[in-house]
């Protein structure tokens, strides 16, 4: 009896010490010490100073100060927004308007010149030209086309010999405003339909949006009354024609 009585007590000694050295005594630290790697006490540092609601210390202002705040980033991305501004488009009742319509033979319309000296100017006696002259300033400027405008319309006179000039001479020579083989595409297109008699208003045609609808009314058609550009140069011109000098001159 008395051995089954020792044996009894060694399991119940065996017994509390692994207790012990795995859960702790009252207090709940851990008996047994424990290796924690440096990344992992980093981690919970952070957490205890930055994610608790509550933390205070250096590591919580430190954290802060490197990291920009949600409501800096919404308000960077609303500026970018406000940046970008959208081309203005023509509705479909507006698209059928009377400044659009196909110029009529009989059209006698001269546009003035102003000090302005806007590239369609020169060319108002040729439709084709004017909606040409608005695809080759598409995201590029007037000081940008002017050396090269000479030269296509040597190359591109008008909208029958475009159809059966190449492609790829058309992107060279504008290669300079960027975007040369769409800014080809696009020319090539616009010929081939414009050549079509179908078409009764100019913005039935490929690659024809306010901007140049508008410069076809002004300078093509004079009707550039019914019309308000939203393009800053078209727009002085447009302001020139509204003055009204020009007719007293």
């Amino acid at each position: 009896m008395e051995g089954g009585a020792e044996k009894k007590r060694r399991r119940e000694s065996k017994k509390k010490k692994k207790d012990f050295e795995c859960d702790g005594k009252a207090g709940g630290g851990h008996g047994r010490p424990v290796e924690v790697s440096a990344s992992v006490m980093g981690l919970f540092s952070e957490f205890a100073f930055t994610g608790c609601s509550g933390g205070t210390g250096q590591a919580s202002s430190s954290a802060s100060s490197t990291r920009p705040s949600i409501k800096k980033v919404e308000r960077e991305e609303e500026a970018q927004k406000k940046k970008r501004k959208r081309s203005p488009r023509l509705t479909a009742a507006q698209m059928r308007d009377v400044a659009y319509l196909r110029r009529r033979p009989n059209n006698r319309w001269i546009p003035p010149k102003s000090p302005h000296e806007l590239l369609q100017e020169n060319h108002y006696h040729d439709p084709w030209r004017v909606l040409v002259i608005c695809m080759l300033l598409n995201c590029t400027s007037g000081g940008q086309v002017r050396p090269i405008l000479n030269d296509f319309f040597t190359l591109c006179p008008d909208a029958k010999t475009t159809t059966n000039v190449d492609q790829n001479e058309i992107a060279q020579l504008t290669r300079s405003l960027g975007f040369k083989n769409t800014r080809a595409e696009k020319i090539k297109r616009l010929s081939e339909i414009y050549l079509q008699e179908y078409w009764t208003h100019v913005t039935f045609l490929p690659g024809v949006g306010k901007y140049a609808a508008d410069a076809y009314a002004i300078f093509c058609t004079g009707r550039w009354d019914r019309v308000v550009p939203e393009d800053h140069m078209l727009t002085r011109y447009w302001e020139f024609l509204r003055k009204g000098r020009w007719i007293i001159e």
